[in-house]
């Protein structure tokens, strides 16, 4: 652009320009610049101004160890009743009051969280998080939990209804509240036969817009089609995974450790730039528990071998071992030497002590 006194209106509004006419002048330059980069919905330019342009960006902290990056669109899975929503609401309690769920890290500093909850009824909601009808637990006031409200739902939402629908709902919350971490449990209610891939695209597509629309960080439970419970977790066991993958940052799942009740392990099984903590030969092995009113996952100091945690003992081989850990116990051997010589989670030997 010629930019001079010509390419003005008039004399008045050339001499009412207060700012240095150079610096002015490389500013419009810049912002033609700018506007060439842009074809379409695409932008283009150089690796080397990608590289400068990130560089002005804010390091992602944790919000679950390296499970959950802040700005990742993230999914959290397993089979039925495993205790996806229990993790779910423990991840969000951690955010809220900035207390790290042993053994995870927690980096990002204490923030609210909207938690779009439609798995659970507010009965079954307080009954799981109150003991014996004593007093319930207290959350945070900065965890806001969203239901659908039956008495707000007109007939041609009901008629209507698809994921753009929930979609265009969850973003109306976002925008109000202007909370930046979401929780959306789970999946399934969303997407209708979310274990065809075709179906998930869209869904996944568009919450990845809204992510970066609005600068969020999402964790999305979802489900697993049946499965055997002795195979290994991969990616491949989440519904539509064959598209999911694609769109998601970062994936973690909960498997079942086979012999012993109530007790898991959680499994990294997709990141993108983060360290590969928490794989198959280093799962952490949680219990369900109820403290103190509120139903959680307590980590039990051990990290597991996923297949060793899989396997079924028969009964003919399990009471020779219960016999081996009692004798071993009796000769004064501790938990920590029974585990090296046996190769049983110190969980399961104390199990079997107890037997």
């Amino acid at each position: 652009m010629d930019f001079n006194k010509e390419s003005v209106i008039d004399d008045k509004t050339w001499d009412s320009i207060t700012e240095s006419k150079d610096d002015l002048k490389s500013e419009i330059e810049n912002c033609e610049k700018e506007a060439k980069k842009h074809i379409g919905f695409f932008k283009i330019q150089s690796a080397n101004e990608w590289i400068e342009e990130a560089k002005h960006l804010k390091v992602d902290k944790m919000l679950c160890d390296c499970l959950w990056f802040e700005g990742e669109l993230c999914v959290l899975f397993a089979s039925a009743n495993l205790g996806k929503s229990i993790l779910g609401y423990q991840i969000a309690n951690s955010i809220t009051t900035g207390k790290a769920i042993e053994p995870f890290r927690l980096e990002a500093k204490k923030q609210p969280v909207l938690y779009f909850d439609f798995e659970l009824n507010k009965k079954k909601f307080r009954k799981r998080y109150t003991t014996d009808n004593k007093k319930p637990f207290q959350f945070d006031a900065s965890l806001k939990r969203i239901e659908i409200d039956v008495n707000e739902i007109s007939e041609s939402d009901i008629n209507g209804y698809n994921e753009d629908l929930v979609l265009s709902k969850i973003e109306q919350v976002i925008v109000q509240t202007e909370i930046k971490i979401c929780i959306v449990d789970n999946m399934s209610y969303l997407i209708r036969n979310n274990e065809k891939s075709k179906d998930a695209t869209p869904f996944l597509f568009k919450l990845n817009h809204l992510k970066h629309k609005y600068g969020l960080s999402i964790l999305v439970l979802g489900h697993t089609p049946k499965r055997e419970y002795e195979k290994p977790l991969s990616l491949m066991d989440l519904a539509g995974s064959a598209a999911m993958g694609n769109f998601i940052d970062s994936a973690f799942a909960i498997g079942k450790v086979q012999d012993n009740v109530g007790e898991r392990y959680i499994k990294q099984v997709k990141q993108r730039d983060s360290e590969e903590v928490y794989h198959a030969e280093n799962v952490p092995i949680m219990k369900i528990e109820q403290v103190n009113s509120f139903l959680q996952m307590t980590f039990q100091k051990e990290y597991g071998i996923e297949k060793d945690l899989l396997s079924k003992v028969d009964s003919e081989k399990r009471q020779d071992l219960i016999q081996k850990v009692k004798d071993l116990i009796t000769m004064g051997k501790t938990y920590d030497q029974i585990k090296e010589m046996t190769g049983l989670a110190k969980g399961t030997i104390s199990k079997y002590n107890n037997m």
